[in-house]
């Protein structure tokens, strides 16, 4: 597999610099300014809905790629899935049946057939059903009987039903469908009147999973409550969503002192048993986790990072200068030590004139952060946190430089960084995994409809940590190695129980979407079809990249195994600068090592046979740590 090399982008610096690390971290520049790098941001975004342009279609079905195949479940008109943080759309089930959805139109502008697209697999015979049963993914229609958006699923009543909550964003309450037979049956469905909020996420906890948790935003017009302008609130049901309990209060310790102004899809829920967990935050406020060990009775606020100045109301505030801070878009959950895990991106925010304020799309970084971890403090781009370095970009062409900074990239916001929309998720032993959507490093006008514009296209890429966070590996691009397609909103399982990552994403031909920025600048046209992609990534493909670019260089210590593949042993050769202990582990796809061995090195040439003969047909990894150093190498059995 070809090692993802990184790029360095500086900011404010106005000539090139160069920095050795792995095999060429080049730096590249962007001027820090909110003309070169910076996007204006019209709130409220959610509204900005109703754009026009000609309608295209694309007919694509299954693509082969190198970590298996693209399955297309689903197709939307329209694309914008998220405004930040993308929210749980799919679920595996203990008998190993998926769930997926997502925000459906199969008209352009002003996509009054919008609602929630749905397709079920069973593990059985292995296929995906679209809705309604019996159809193709081109004959798919929402399932309300009414205008609808941004779905969020639950699985009840011990994991035999399902639960979906969207907004009515006309009437600007949420809307309920419930089933009794996950994957069969009939939708009941109907309003949630007293749920006045939008943009909702959903999580599902207590006894036989049928509490229901709820987070939304208030209506975008400047209400207040708690003296918050369009505060978070939460809402509870504890029987599977037939009445609610808790509806629309700010959690303990949500007011004044601690936001002015929150904003949409700046948040995500996660759930496990009684324990909930909730983050809310970032762009230009604190970022605070919020749990509960009772199922939403009581909770505890921790600050994750804090904004360094006083709450700020952007429409009549400014702040003095240009920082980095979170970007909003986040991902959580909870391990089975009832440890809260968080993603988030990370860009550089800058006050406009009031109601404006900028952020800069072409600043990234991603940080990883757990609850038992201390508060981020201090200048946030100096801090240790991060899983993704601040501001490195993969240079995937490796020609020392980042080549979408050249022309109209900035036409195609997201309302995020560079690197960002995480999807985390932790399998049996731990091993955390995160995917996430990166700026295509290329001049791609000549796939983009519009010649006179230079726009890059985002990929997915995953990166994986096995232990704990302290440490992340290289990047694996899990979606094609094509350069004329966008990848982006992806969607995670979030606990892995096989040998496999899955997630759903949105693809299409064009950079961007419909519907951001709004100023007249972007390039995409309304009423585009989007495929709604389903792609299994084997975990072995991140295993090969487990350690960093300078510990996982296996040349540098001429670490070798002969034959590979192999049946009934293998050949381990290294180089020792002197005498030493070499510790040699073998672990299996799921990260468990199934051999271990230990060597006397001695300065120069060593070799090690290692048995094989008792290890199942697969791919492993063999591991050696030895001077300070770990280096990695595939072995396949077969």
């Amino acid at each position: 597999m070809k090692k993802l090399l990184l790029i360095l982008l500086v900011v404010g610096i106005y000539s090139y610099s160069f920095s050795q690390k792995a095999e060429s971290l080049k730096a590249v520049v962007n001027k820090d300014s909110k003309a070169n790098a910076g996007v204006l941001y019209s709130p409220p975004i959610g509204v900005q809905e109703y754009l026009t342009g000609p309608v295209l279609t694309s007919n694509e079905t299954v693509r082969n790629q190198r970590y298996g195949t693209e399955i297309v479940i689903g197709k939307t008109k329209y694309d914008l899935q998220t405004n930040r943080t993308m929210q749980r759309r799919l679920f595996m089930l203990p008998n190993n049946n998926m769930i997926a959805t997502w925000t459906f139109a199969n008209s352009g502008t002003p996509f009054n057939d919008r609602g929630t697209g749905y397709n079920f697999f069973t593990s059985s015979n292995t296929t995906w059903a679209p809705y309604p049963v019996g159809t193709d993914i081109n004959s798919m229609t929402r399932l309300e009987s009414i205008r609808t958006g941004w779905p969020a699923v639950g699985i009840t009543n011990n994991n035999a039903s399902e639960i979906i909550i969207s907004h009515d964003f006309t009437a600007l309450i949420l809307y309920k469908l419930t089933r009794a037979t996950i994957g069969s049956g009939n939708w009941a469905q109907g309003n949630l009147s007293s749920l006045t909020v939008s943009w909702p996420r959903v999580a599902t906890g207590g006894t036989n999973n049928n509490t229901v948790h709820v987070l939304g935003t208030l209506k975008p017009d400047g209400t207040v409550q708690n003296g918050i302008i369009n505060p978070v609130l939460y809402s509870r049901s504890t029987n599977g969503g037939s009445s609610w309990d808790k509806v629309c209060i700010t959690l303990p310790g949500e007011d004044a002192t601690l936001f002015a102004k929150e904003l949409a899809d700046d948040y995500d829920i996660a759930a496990r048993g009684n324990v909930v967990a909730v983050v809310m935050g970032g762009n230009y406020n604190t970022l605070v986790l919020f749990k509960s060990t009772d199922n939403g009775n009581n909770w505890s606020k921790k600050t994750v990072w804090a904004f360094p100045y006083a709450p700020i109301n952007p429409d009549t505030q400014t702040w003095p200068d240009t920082i980095a801070a979170f970007d909003g878009a986040y991902s959580i959950l909870i391990d089975d030590n009832n440890v809260v895990h968080l993603w988030g991106g990370v860009t550089r925010i800058t006050s406009g004139t009031p109601p404006a304020w900028y952020y800069l799309p072409a600043q990234c970084g991603m940080i990883y952060w757990r609850d038992n971890m201390n508060t981020i403090t201090g200048n946030l781009e100096a801090c240790s946190n991060f899983c993704w370095p601040y501001n490195n970009f993969i240079d995937r062409n490796s020609n020392g430089k980042w080549d979408c900074l050249v022309g109209g990239w900035n036409k195609v916001a997201y309302n995020v960084g560079g690197t960002s929309m995480p999807t985390g998720s932790i399998d049996a032993n731990g091993n955390l995994y995160v995917i996430f959507q990166h700026m295509s490093d290329a001049d791609k006008s000549t796939f983009h409809i519009y010649t006179a514009d230079t726009v890059p296209y985002r990929h997915l890429f995953g990166i994986m940590s096995t232990d704990n966070g302290v440490s992340w590996s290289d990047a694996v691009e899990v979606t094609p190695f094509d350069e004329g397609r966008e990848y982006v909103f992806a969607s995670s399982v979030s606990k892995i129980t096989d040998d496999s990552l899955r997630l759903t994403y949105m693809e299409d031909d064009l950079p961007g979407n419909s519907l951001n920025p709004s100023d007249g600048t972007n390039p995409h046209p309304s009423g585009y079809d989007n495929d709604i992609v389903y792609l299994a990534v084997p975990l072995a493909d991140f295993f090969i990249m487990v350690s960093n670019p300078e510990k996982n260089n296996s040349a540098n210590n001429n670490f070798s195994l002969f034959p590979n593949p192999s049946r009934e042993f293998t050949n381990l050769t290294f180089n020792l600068a002197k005498a030493g202990t070499a510790n040699i582990s073998v672990l299996n796809i799921m990260g468990e090592k199934v051999a271990a061995y230990k060597v006397d090195g001695v300065s120069g040439k060593n070799n090690k046979q290692l048995n094989t003969g008792n290890l199942a047909a697969g791919i492993y990894m063999v591991r050696i740590e030895t001077e300070g150093k770990i280096f990695t190498e595939k072995l396949i059995k077969n």
